[in-house]
């Protein structure tokens, strides 16, 4: 490892008291608790985890920009290692 800090690029969040809601990696326009990893889980409960921007703002969400790693959805150029 030699230091090197991977590229961030200010994308939009949502955050509802503590929570900041990030950009999912792979699904455009849907949001995600931080940590959170969908590979396992079923539709029934990706439909309780996944949200989208109008839901969230119907929750009382405020819109807020972050510097998180790239996402596939906005650089299809990511690797993941």
């Amino acid at each position: 490892m030699d230091g090197t800090i991977a590229k961030r690029t200010a994308q939009t969040c949502y955050v509802i008291g503590d929570i900041v809601f990030l950009p999912h990696y792979t699904m455009p326009d849907h949001f995600v608790f931080p940590g959170l990893d969908c590979r396992t889980m079923s539709r029934y409960e990706l439909g309780k985890v996944l949200f989208k921007p109008e839901e969230l703002e119907s929750m009382g969400a405020t819109k807020t920009l972050s510097h998180l790693w790239s996402r596939t959805s906005v650089n299809t150029h990511m690797v993941v290692i």
